[in-house]
């Protein structure tokens, strides 16, 4: 995330000085991969928030395969 970040703040101070298609489509790529992202750790947090909410005994049934 940390690593995106920086590409992102090295891309827009780019795009200061010269809006081209090049670093447009680079802040496309990164955008889509942010969404990506964050998409993900919204899945990841229904899932745990789902786990939280079933209650202590039915993680008993969880397995580790």
């Amino acid at each position: 995330m940390g690593y995106t970040r920086n590409l992102v703040r090295d891309l827009l101070a780019d795009l200061e000085d010269d809006i081209n298609r090049d670093n447009l489509k680079r802040l496309l790529h990164y955008s889509r991969r942010m969404a990506g992202f964050q998409s993900r750790a919204r899945y990841v947090k229904r899932a745990v928030d789902e786990v939280l909410e079933s209650g202590v005994s039915d993680l008993m049934y969880i397995d580790e395969d």
